[in-house]
């Protein structure tokens, strides 16, 4: 797959306020190790999430699982528009 990225850096909200563990493995209804979390926080009564998926699995507004809870795939970076967050995945 020459030029083509296998994995995509995509911000995921995730039902309920418990923080997601480094590594936690993300399903999708087509693939179920569709990607994995590297880092969470708590914003309210979501969670928000930085995770790798898979190029099958990270169209924006794609459902996912993680930890058995149900999450929406985002395009990074947050803005206040696509889900009321603002967060930049990379410093500048």
């Amino acid at each position: 797959s020459q030029g083509n990225a296998a994995r995509m850096l995509r911000g995921i909200t995730v039902e309920g306020t418990a923080p997601l563990a480094h590594g936690a493995q993300v399903k999708h209804p087509a693939k179920d190790n569709a990607g994995v979390v590297t880092s969470s926080v708590v914003d309210g009564d979501t969670t928000r999430a930085l995770a790798y998926l898979h190029r099958t699995t990270w169209e924006p507004g794609g459902t996912v699982e993680v930890d058995g809870r149900k999450g929406t795939v985002f395009e990074l970076p947050w803005s206040r528009q696509s889900s009321h967050f603002s967060w930049v995945a990379a410093a500048r």
